[in-house]
């Protein structure tokens, strides 16, 4: 039996990946865009999510926070580092929350499947019933430019597909 914060904590270098490549792909289209000082950007996921990853470096590729010095806006390892494990970690702690406020409490639970796509599949017991889930985890961007996670999952008691807004009902 696998304990669902467990798997959920083992995927986080998954997110972590998965972060750092977003922003990555992001800062490396807007330097295309733009130029290496990133002047006339007008995206909010930049500015929201790029952007703290970020540092000002002069021609010695030193860091500087005199603008006039500035010649280029590069992403930090350092603060790219930061900011991924802090998303993986809020990542990880809502959809535990999630998952656990979908189901309820269940008799006895395990995670069946956890793969890097973040699909997982728990298969549990509540009274004489027999419950799964099967959900799946998608990156999207909100229109403030913050990263953020859909969950959506089926639910299915005793083999049979069951409606979030019936599931309680289901399980009596």
């Amino acid at each position: 039996m696998i304990n669902l914060a467990a798997a959920i904590q083992a995927h986080k270098p998954v997110l972590v990946l998965e972060f750092k490549r977003m922003v990555e792909n992001e800062h490396d289209r807007l330097y295309k865009q733009y130029g290496p000082k990133l002047r006339r950007v007008q995206s909010r996921f930049y500015f929201e999510t790029v952007s703290p990853c970020c540092v000002n470096v002069d021609d010695e590729g030193k860091p500087t926070d005199r603008p006039a010095k500035t010649v280029a806006r590069i992403l930090d390892k350092v603060r790219l580092d930061v900011a991924a494990r802090n998303f993986a970690d809020d990542v990880a702690a809502n959809w535990v929350d999630k998952i656990r406020f979908k189901l309820g409490a269940l008799d006895s639970y395990s995670v069946t499947k956890l793969d890097h796509t973040g699909r997982l599949c728990i298969a549990g017991k509540r009274g004489a019933h027999d419950v799964r889930l099967e959900q799946q985890r998608i990156l999207k961007c909100s229109s403030r430019g913050t990263l953020f996670h859909q969950f959506p999952a089926r639910l299915y008691v005793d083999g049979t597909f069951t409606p979030e807004a019936d599931f309680a009902e289901a399980i009596r």
